[in-house]
């Protein structure tokens, strides 16, 4: 039997780098409940990503 070289299979899920991110979880957990409340509450308004319908295009219709 005979093995290749790992990046030779082009896994996608082989993860050939470190992903470690240096963030203050606390204040990222603080900053998003913050934001989710305020979206809740109306104080701010829900913005879509530019080129996100929400699915409300023909191509996202049942039978399309």
């Amino acid at each position: 039997m005979r093995w290749s070289r790992p990046a030779l299979l082009n896994d996608p899920y082989d993860i050939q780098f470190d992903l470690h991110l240096e963030i203050d979880q606390d204040k990222l957990r603080k900053l998003g409940l913050e934001k989710l409340r305020r979206v809740i509450a109306g104080d701010d308004p829900y913005v879509p990503v530019e080129g996100n319908d929400g699915g409300t295009t023909s191509h996202c219709a049942a039978g399309s």
